[in-house]
């Protein structure tokens, strides 16, 4: 996540913008994983992390591959 979208190049459209976030993710399937990464981006407008937060504990949350708890996961 980062606060600094003035780095970014192309991003002169993107009037407002105040956190600009990727997330990598990855697919498993049969057990198997696959070796493709996912990248996902997100601009907002809004200085807070709330929303980033909320989804990362929503997919610790329905991970169950790893049986321990919110903080280890």
């Amino acid at each position: 996540m980062s606060h600094n979208v003035s780095d970014l190049s192309g991003t002169s459209h993107w009037e407002g913008a105040k956190t600009v976030g990727v997330i990598v993710s990855y697919r498993k399937e049969k057990g198997k994983i696959s070796n493709e990464l996912y990248y996902r981006y997100y601009i907002s407008s809004a200085p807070v992390f709330a929303g980033l937060r909320h989804i990362a504990f929503n997919q610790l949350k329905a991970e169950t591959s790893f049986s321990k708890g919110m903080p280890a996961k």
